[in-house]
């Protein structure tokens, strides 16, 4: 598989016809934006359509926990506790299904953690059938695990929207590796060349030489695209 870097600069060098000077150039930065951007695209777009999405395209993560009171307001304490991720967790793509989080689980993989809606999680509690079950829940960007104070960590294999973020928490064996299939690398390799012209303030020449690009603008220049493509 193909680390960011290589795929970044493969996109460019095609791009600029094989030569990059230090005047005129699509950032790196930039280009990993616009690389993750169209990543969650093709991937949103294949899961909609129920296409197979290989399990290249997961990242396994560990995520520390800690103990905190499920009371909402900090000086407000219940005695009822519950375990919640020490730090808010990378963002998890999202399609018309859902999250695309494939499983949670300790470390061991001997409990699962279904992850349910915040919504749902108020009322198990209430339900003799369901109050008693491990789940998982996200809210406000942390992640909650109900009915267990013993784990310290919790392992999340799931579609992030950003593979780097993701990456400072991997679990798995030390890899650089893109999380996404060769023949997905292809095709968005293919698109960003083919629709470059979309992002004209991509494409400006850096004039003062300050190796930026037009970074600022990239978000907005994408999102248009992305938008675009999605309507025709």
């Amino acid at each position: 598989m193909a680390t960011l870097k290589e795929i970044n600069f493969n996109i460019r060098n095609l791009i600029r016809g094989g030569i990059l000077s230090d005047d005129e150039r699509i950032s790196e930065a930039q280009m990993d934006f616009i690389i993750h951007s169209v990543r969650a695209m093709f991937i949103k777009q294949a899961v909609d359509k129920n296409q197979y999405i290989s399990p290249d395209t997961y990242q396994p993560t560990c995520i520390d926990l800690t103990i905190v009171d499920k009371s909402e307001c900090p000086e407000i304490k219940t005695n009822c506790v519950i375990l919640r991720s020490i730090d808010k967790i990378p963002g998890i793509l999202r399609a018309n299904k859902g999250l695309q989080v494939q499983e949670i689980t300790a470390l061991d993989g001997s409990i699962s953690f279904p992850l349910i809606p915040m919504s749902r999680s108020k009322w198990r509690s209430y339900n003799k059938y369901t109050s008693n079950e491990k789940v998982a829940y996200l809210k406000n960007g942390y992640l909650y695990l109900t009915n267990d104070v013993l784990q310290e960590k919790v392992a999340v294999s799931a579609i992030f929207e950003n593979p780097v973020d993701a990456a400072s928490l991997s679990c798995a064996l030390s890899t650089d590796a893109y999380p996404l299939s060769t023949d997905m690398i292809d095709g968005i390799t293919t698109y960003i060349v083919r629709n470059i012209a979309i992002f004209p303030l991509v494409m400006k020449t850096d004039e003062l030489n300050d190796a930026n690009g037009g970074i600022a603008n990239a978000p907005k220049v994408v999102g248009n695209a992305v938008q675009e493509t999605q309507e025709r």
